[in-house]
Order: C-alpha cells, then sequence, then structure tokens
C-alpha cells in the first residue's frame, strides 16, 4: 500500500478539486458543540499567531474535468466531510457580508465566489453533498438563500443551524476584526494531511487504519468501511461491481432511516452484534466488540459481506420503529 500524504493549508485543499460526498455516507452530522470547537481554533489561530492543524481528509480520486480554460480532479469525500462542509458554510457567510463598497472586499466576494460556484452550464459547486433532498446547501452556497423546507429532513435541520451558526460568527467577527483577515486565516493558517487515493480498495483500508485509534469516528461507521474493504479484498472483479453497488446501496438505506439520531445507529450496532453470536451472550455487547463480531461473521465471500450488511439495515429499521413508538420507548 503506497500513501503519499499531503500536508496542506485550505487554500490548497480546496484548489483545483471538486468535492462529492457519496449517498452512502453519513449525512452532514455535525452539531453546535464542533462548530463552536472550530470557531474558537479560529479565534485561537488569531490570537496566538500559530499555524493550526485540523485533521486528516481521505479523498478517493476519480476523474478530472474540465470547466472552461481549468481542471478540476473529481474526489469523492471518505473522510473528513463535516470540516470541509462547514469551511464551505462559513466561506459563504464571509461571501455574504463582506462590503460592495471597499475595493479589497469587492475582490474577495469574486475570489470566493469562483471557488464555491464553478461558472460552468450548471453552475456546479464546490461540494456535492449528500442527503440534501430539499436543496437547503446548494441554494445557500449558489445564491447566499436560506430556504425552509416544508417537511425538513434531521439533515435539513442540521445544515440550516450550521447556516445560522456560521453567520453568527460572521458577525461576531466582522464587529471587532476584519473580514479579509479572517479568510486569509482560514487559507493560510487551517492546514490538513491529505490522502487522495485512486484506488478504491485502498481508500477503505486507509480510513479503518488512521480511524482505528480512539478517534472520534463512530464503530458503525468503521464497520462500514471494513465491509467495503472485504469486498474489495476478498471479490472477483467481475462480481465485485454488483456487490459493492448492493452494499451502497444498503448503507445509503441506513443512514436515510438513521439521520442524525447516531444513537440509534449505536443501539443497532450492538445489538447485530450481540445475536450474531452463535453462544447467548451474558449482556449485550459493546460497540467495538459487535464490530468485530460482525466483522468476522462477514467472512470472505461476498453473500456473507452482504447479509451481514442487510441484517444491520433490518435492525436499523427495528430499532427506529421502536424508539418511534411511544408505549415501547417508554419501556425500553
Amino acid at each position: 500500500m503506497q500513501l503519499n500524504p499531503m500536508h496542506l493549508k485550505i487554500a490548497g485543499l480546496l484548489s483545483g478539486r471538486l468535492f462529492r460526498i457519496p449517498e452512502y455516507q453519513r449525512a452532514y452530522a455535525w452539531g453546535t458543540k464542533q462548530r463552536t470547537d472550530f470557531f474558537n481554533d479560529i479565534r485561537d489561530v488569531a490570537r496566538s499567531g500559530r499555524d493550526h492543524f485540523m485533521a486528516t481528509v481521505v479523498g478517493l480520486g476519480k476523474d478530472t474535468r474540465q470547466i472552461g480554460a481549468d481542471e478540476f480532479r473529481e474526489v469523492e469525500l471518505v473522510d473528513g466531510q463535516q470540516r470541509i462542509t462547514t469551511i464551505i458554510i462559513l466561506l459563504k457567510s464571509v461571501f455574504q457580508h463582506l462590503s460592495l463598497d471597499d475595493e479589497k472586499e469587492v475582490r474577495l466576494r469574486r475570489e470566493i465566489n469562483e471557488l464555491l460556484v464553478k461558472s460552468d452550464d450548471n453552475s456546479l459547486i464546490l461540494l456535492q453533498t449528500n442527503h440534501d433532498t430539499s436543496n437547503v446547501f446548494t441554494t445557500y452556497i449558489k445564491n447566499g438563500a436560506i430556504i425552509s423546507p416544508k417537511h425538513p429532513t434531521s439533515a435539513d435541520v442540521n445544515l440550516l443551524k450550521a447556516i445560522n451558526e456560521c453567520d453568527g460568527f460572521v458577525v461576531g467577527w466582522g464587529e471587532s476584526s476584519s473580514l479579509v483577515e479572517l479568510v486569509a486565516l482560514i487559507r493560510n493558517r487551517l492546514s490538513v494531511i491529505y490522502h487522495e487515493i485512486l484506488d478504491e480498495a485502498t481508500v477503505y483500508r486507509v480510513f479503518e487504519v488512521l480511524n482505528s485509534r480512539g478517534l472520534d469516528v463512530k464503530w458503525v461507521d468503521k464497520l462500514k468501511s471494513q465491509l467495503m474493504a472485504l469486498l474489495f479484498e476478498h471479490g472477483e472483479v467481475g462480481s465485485r461491481k454488483d456487490a459493492l453497488r448492493e452494499m451502497q446501496g444498503i448503507w445509503q438505506a441506513i443512514y436515510r432511516v438513521l439521520g442524525l439520531r447516531s444513537d440509534l445507529g449505536d443501539e443497532a450496532l450492538r445489538f447485530s452484534g450481540t445475536w450474531t453470536r452463535d453462544a447467548r451472550p451474558n449482556k449485550i455487547l459493546s460497540q467495538e466488540d459487535a464490530a468485530t463480531e460482525l466483522t468476522l461473521a462477514a467472512g470472505s465471500k461476498l453473500p456473507s459481506i452482504i447479509h451481514i450488511a442487510k441484517d444491520l439495515f433490518d435492525v436499523v429499521e427495528a430499532v427506529q420503529d421502536l424508539s418511534a413508538n411511544v408505549r415501547y420507548n417508554a419501556v425500553t
């Protein structure tokens, strides 16, 4: 496995790339706490004058796309979507508050707009997010409008909170400091370790290794990566494509049911892993042990790997139904 990690500032990360979050990935899930921590990190950088390393970002490199005279690498985000989504929303919020009367701010508005919205026929945006059925994210990034869906999903609600909180941060910053300086700080003082991998079989193993030492990644997400990696490791080329498509569809359905209720995913994982054991356990397994049991049960055959994902989906639906039933939920 040959990796070429790059230490990139945010300016370098966002330049020359188009990011996409596949439907089989979890929706945007950062809450107020994570965004507040991020805003505090930015304030600390401004106070201390030091650079700030944010995290590791893992992307699956796809095709190169030409828009006008420029070429962009299309990248599927495997890890890091929460931070990148928040940064893009924050940059759009800055754009909204830049003056039309100041020459520097007018120039910066144009730069941000050209970064976030590409000038092709479809006004392609820098990040194609997932589970945004009401186009909350897309509409805001394209034209700055904040829409209120009639029947918002949990993903819609969280994106709207992110937009409002980023806007509040920008307004507060602008009361005492320059917004031009804020953008310069985001671009040049925040950095990541970026892994862009061309082999889809490798990308899930990298995600698994990078997030197997106590980092803040859900065990259900780690299980997904492990199952995806098993498909590539043991599947023959001819049958692997169909199996991968089926697996992606299952995880898309799982995340659609879970929404932002990550606690339901935690419960479903523990139940599913416990029931996989041949011997009756004395207690429900932990998330880590459950993920281990499910990975072992998946084995090395494509049908058994897919079967484990399907079983987890069935349990996710059952846990969701149980949680939604007021009478049952009160008892449990």
